[in-house]
């Protein structure tokens, strides 16, 4: 008997229904927002730029300016650096080096560069003069002094002061401290290891950092 194959029907497969994903109603799919190319920085663009070393910002050239170290600062973190330094009647500086006033003055607001041309006597001054009085303390500027008497007028307070112990005026030579509290002062100095400022004589304390002065 002649023999056959016999295939049988083709069996069809059911196709597997994979469970849709729910879409979470709180998450909102946002369209990739394409950058303008008007706008787009690119490293063309950053050559011709210069980068602050504080804010790591990007600046052109007439935004920029330059430390006497060479490291560069945009406008607003120039500003805010003298801003931080001028109140406490120090030049601002950067890897040891003070800033020259003529030369950033050109790099800050109007605004801020009249406040601190205003304290420019005292910031460059290498012997100050202050008004002893507690309540005013005001700095007593060149025009006030008179070398000849070595006396100078607090254009404050109206305070005469002696020019050579920063005391109030007084008659015949500059006596030893003999008022209770500045006592009390220069004691707790020696006690600290306080030193004094061999330019204005005034009492520092280094909170940290190099112990050298200048």
């Amino acid at each position: 008997m002649e023999g056959r194959s016999v295939e049988g029907d083709p069996v069809e497969e059911n196709p597997v229904e994979e469970n849709p994903v729910e879409q979470d109603p709180w998450v909102v799919e946002e369209d990739p927002v394409e950058e303008d190319p008007a706008t787009k920085t690119t490293e063309d663009d950053h050559a011709n730029l210069h980068q602050c070393a504080i804010c790591f910002g990007y600046e052109p050239a007439e935004g920029i300016w330059e430390a006497p170290c060479e490291h560069l600062y945009c406008s607003n973190c120039l500003g805010r650096l003298v801003s931080n330094w001028y109140p406490a009647t120090r030049r601002p500086m950067c890897c040891g080096q003070a800033f020259l006033w003529d030369d950033f003055k050109a790099g800050i607001s109007e605004e801020l560069a009249a406040t601190v041309d205003n304290k420019r006597e005292e910031l460059e001054s290498r012997d100050r003069t202050y008004c002893p009085e507690p309540t005013c303390s005001a700095f007593i500027g060149a025009d006030h002094i008179d070398t000849a008497t070595a006396t100078a007028t607090c254009p404050t307070c109206g305070k005469a002061v002696c020019t050579e112990c920063k005391a109030a005026s007084h008659s015949g030579e500059c006596v030893t401290v003999t008022d209770e509290s500045e006592i009390e002062v220069l004691a707790q100095a020696c006690t600290e290891g306080w030193q004094t400022c061999r330019n204005c004589q005034m009492l520092v304390v280094r909170e940290g950092g190099c112990p050298h002065m200048e």
